[in-house]
């Protein structure tokens, strides 16, 4: 006779083989949708990354927004002389007002450069306008002439002067 134990777990046998085979398979196939969906790409991740045709006017407006400020024109200062003081612009502030811009102007012999502001007197003339890379000066005898940030570096003074 037959021992009702070992009847009863070859009867279960078959039934959880067949169970464990249908989990298994369950499992992989949800996996496989998983892996499947993250990999596909989606329409709209595809739409975004595409690159646009870049529209020049919509460049052009962006240019336009003056991202460092606006630079004021000095009237006359392309067509003036330019001046024969002793005098060297080291640099030029701009604001938004034409009032407030200043320049930073060092006479020759001079061991630093001072700061002027539209109206201030400077070395044999009046500072009339700040504008870019250049100031306009006034001399005494009502002549305007022009003071430009120099390009040339022999004429540029140095910064620290040697001491003798």
């Amino acid at each position: 006779m037959t021992n009702p134990v070992e009847n009863w777990q070859q009867r279960l046998i078959v039934p959880a083989a067949i169970l464990s085979v249908t989990v298994l398979a369950m499992t992989l196939v949800h996996l496989g949708l998983r892996l499947t969906h993250h990999l596909k790409p989606r329409q709209e991740l595809v739409a975004t990354a595409a690159p646009k045709a870049h529209d020049d006017h919509q460049l052009q407006d962006l240019l336009a927004l003056h991202w460092f400020g606006q630079s004021h024109t000095v009237q006359g200062g392309g067509n003036q002389v330019e001046t024969a003081l002793p005098l060297v612009l080291r640099g030029v502030f701009l604001s938004s007002g034409i009032d407030s811009s200043s320049a930073m102007v060092q006479a020759v012999g001079q061991a630093q450069a001072r700061m002027f502001h539209a109206g201030d007197d400077v070395g044999g003339g009046t500072v009339v306008a700040v504008g870019e890379r250049m100031i306009q000066i006034r001399r005494s005898d009502g002549h305007m002439e022009v003071l430009r940030i120099s390009k040339d570096p022999a004429l540029i003074l140095p910064a620290h002067p040697e001491k003798e």
